[in-house]
C-alpha cells in the first residue's frame, strides 16, 4: 500500500457514515468523532479511519488514517495524539477552511508504525470482509472488538480461532496460548466444548484454564485460588494479614481461603475485627476462622487494646459472619 493508493471516500460510504453519526449525535456536536470503513488497495484489505465534527452547525468528514492488513506502517493526515489530561487524538481542519492557520501537525499524508494512530471506533461496513475469499469463513461476524485487522491477522496465523468464536468463547479466542494448544491437542478442544458454558459465562485467567485442563480441578476453585494469591501478593491493603503470616507460607492462607470460599478482603476484615473487639492476642487457632482446622502453631503476638464500643459492636457482627 502506498499513499497514491488512497482514494477519496466513496459517496455510498459517506452516506453510511453520516447516517451512523446522526443516530449517535442527532444534535450538532463540536466534539470530534471517529469511524472507520474497509476497502481494498493493491489486493490488500485496508481500514480507513475518518474524523467527523460539527462546526457552525455544519457537518464535516475527512480521512485521517489508513492501516493495511499486511503493512508494517500506516499513513496519517492532520491528526496527532494528545496525552495531556487524556484528551486523545486531535484533528486539524485547515484544508476545510475551518481555521485560519495550519497547526504544526497538519502537513499532508505522513507515515508511522502500524501500531500508532488507530483510534478505537466502530467499523461501519464489517460485512465487506465476507466478500474476500480468504476471510469468508473467518467468523468475523462474531467479532465485537474495534481492531478487526488484528483479528484477521490472528486468523491468518491461527485458523482455529474460527472454531473458538463459533463456540461462543470470544473472551479467550484471541489468546495465542489457547490458540496454539487448540492447534495441536484435540482433547483440549473437546474439553473446551464440555466446559464452554462456564468459560464463556465467567472470567478466568488463562493459566487457570490450562491448569484446570491438566489437573481436572474445578475452574471456580482454581480461579478463586489465583485471585486470592494475586491480591495478597500485589495489594498493599493486606499488610496486617501478611504480618500475621510472616513466619508461614502464604500458600497455606490461599488454600484455606479457597476452601472457605472467601477472599482476601473478607479475611482482612476478620483480622481487623479481632483487633477492634478487644482481643489482646491472636493465636494460631484464631488466625483461621471457625470450621477450618488450625494451620500450624503460631507464637502469640500482642495487639493494643481498643475501647471504642461502637467499633467493637461492629466487629462482633463481622465475627459472627464467620
Amino acid at each position: 500500500m502506498r499513499i497514491c493508493d488512497i482514494r477519496p471516500i466513496p459517496e455510498r460510504i459517506l452516506a453510511i457514515i453520516r447516517q451512523a453519526d446522526e443516530q449517535g449525535f442527532p444534535q450538532p456536536d463540536g466534539h470530534v468523532r471517529f469511524y472507520s470503513y474497509l476497502t481494498t488497495a493493491r489486493r490488500e484489505l485496508i481500514k480507513v479511519t475518518v474524523a467527523v465534527k460539527h462546526i457552525r452547525k455544519k457537518w464535516f468528514c475527512k480521512q485521517v488514517a489508513v492501516h493495511g492488513l499486511y503493512s508494517s506502517k500506516c499513513y496519517v493526515k492532520d491528526m496527532e495524539y494528545c496525552g495531556y489530561f487524556g484528551m486523545g487524538f486531535r484533528v486539524g481542519w485547515c484544508d476545510e477552511g475551518l481555521q485560519p492557520h495550519r497547526k504544526w501537525y497538519e502537513c499532508g499524508w505522513c507515515w508511522a508504525a502500524d501500531k500508532y494512530y488507530d483510534p478505537s471506533c466502530p467499523t461501519l461496513n464489517l460485512q465487506f470482509v465476507g466478500t474476500l475469499p480468504e476471510f469468508r469463513y473467518s467468523a468475523f461476524e462474531y467479532y465485537r472488538g474495534a481492531d478487526i485487522l488484528g483479528y484477521l491477522r490472528l486468523y491468518t496465523a491461527y485458523p482455529q480461532i474460527e472454531y473458538l468464536m463459533k463456540l461462543g468463547l470470544d473472551n479467550i479466542a484471541q489468546n495465542v496460548t489457547v490458540l496454539k494448544r487448540c492447534g495441536k491437542d484435540k482433547n483440549f478442544c473437546k474439553w473446551l466444548i464440555k466446559n464452554r458454558a462456564e468459560i464463556a459465562g465467567n472470567y478466568h485467567y488463562i493459566p487457570v484454564i490450562m491448569e484446570a485442563y491438566k489437573t481436572g480441578r474445578p475452574l471456580e476453585d482454581l480461579q478463586r485460588y489465583h485471585e486470592v494469591k494475586k491480591s495478597l501478593q500485589h495489594t498493599e491493603n493486606y499488610a496486617a494479614v501478611k504480618e500475621l503470616f510472616k513466619d508461614r507460607n502464604l500458600e497455606d492462607l490461599c488454600k484455606y481461603l479457597t476452601a472457605q470460599k472467601a477472599n482476601a478482603s473478607s479475611y482482612a476484615d476478620y483480622v481487623e475485627s479481632l483487633r477492634l473487639s478487644g482481643t489482646r492476642y491472636v493465636t494460631r487457632t484464631q488466625s483461621s476462622p471457625p470450621r477450618i482446622p488450625a494451620l500450624a502453631r503460631y507464637p502469640h503476638r500482642r495487639i493494643p487494646h481498643r475501647n471504642d464500643n461502637r467499633k467493637r459492636k461492629q466487629a462482633q457482627r463481622i465475627l459472627r459472619a464467620f
